[in-house]
């Protein structure tokens, strides 16, 4: 075994005796993704180094492997080249509207890509699970059950606007979260907010990490809350309704 990972909450104490073969400090010295921090035990005569990985795990590996460049990490570079290797190197391809760029990281093992939309021509990342199933914009793309909502108001000459935002009403990165619809009343105030609710919002049908998955629900809960807390009617519609005007007007609070 080249390296042994070790729990952060239980490192061995450093030996300071250094009697007994050859001793090289490698103290502080960096070899690949690991930083030698200090010697521990000897093995077959050769001295072994707790070390930090760049991922943040420690492990104790032989001086001569670090020297040698023959171990160069905990482990973390080589499960991160097999995903990649797995992968078939998506770079270059184009799924639906989405061209992939290159490899990005892996997030607990589900790779993810630096990819542009050739629809808006913004730069995102986007996981390799979701590119094969079916994902087929970095967002911008509007849902036909949009169109047949933003159709019905014009025709009724209803005061809307699209992809509506708050400037205290943000997610991550800072980034303002959106809402599908806001109308208006005669006098310009917000009637009421519409969220077109797509299987997404229930299910990861994305395949994305936990993390992630997380993430977005996380992001519906804040605009219900924002809502609540502003009183603005949130009026949720899923995506197989039947979309008629009175249910697109319906005003409700969101509890």
């Amino acid at each position: 075994m080249n390296s042994i990972l070790i729990d952060e909450n239980n490192l061995p104490e450093p030996n300071n005796c250094k009697k007994g073969g050859r001793f090289k400090n490698l103290t502080d010295q960096k070899f690949g993704r690991l930083i030698a921090l200090y010697p521990v035990d000897k093995t077959d005569n050769k001295w072994r180094w707790l070390c930090r990985c760049d991922c943040g795990k420690y492990v104790l590996v032989r001086s001569t492997y670090l020297i040698s460049l023959h171990t160069q990490s905990c482990g973390c570079y080589k499960r991160e080249r097999m995903i990649f290797g797995n992968l078939n190197n998506l770079s270059g391809q184009t799924f639906n509207n989405i061209y992939v760029i290159e490899y990005y990281d892996s997030k607990k093992e589900h790779p993810r890509y630096k990819a542009k939309c050739l629809l808006c021509n913004k730069e995102f990342i986007v996981h390799a699970d979701a590119l094969r199933n079916g994902q087929k914009s970095c967002g911008c793309l509007r849902s036909s059950q949009e169109e047949m909502v933003d159709k019905i108001l014009r025709e009724n000459q209803i005061n809307f606007k699209r992809e509506y935002t708050f400037s205290d009403l943000t997610g991550r990165n800072n980034n303002k979260l959106r809402f599908d619809f806001a109308i208006f009343d005669s006098n310009g105030d917000i009637y009421s907010l519409v969220e077109i609710q797509g299987p997404q919002h229930y299910k990861n049908i994305y395949n994305l990490s936990e993390e992630d998955f997380k993430e977005s629900l996380e992001r519906d809960k804040k605009k219900k809350d924002y809502c609540l807390k502003n009183k603005y009617y949130l009026n949720c519609i899923d995506w197989d309704e039947n979309f008629t005007l009175e249910r697109i007007m319906r005003k409700q609070l969101e509890e």
